[in-house]
């Protein structure tokens, strides 16, 4: 669980991620959307 994610690796992440759904930086907006 990091919590301080570089963009670089949420662009990677998003897909990975898209279970996680931590309010980060206002990315999971996009990660719930897409």
């Amino acid at each position: 669980m990091q919590e301080a994610t570089p963009p670089e690796q949420l662009e990677g992440l998003r897909n990975d991620r898209l279970d996680v759904g931590q309010p980060k930086s206002g990315d999971t907006v996009v990660i719930s959307g897409a």
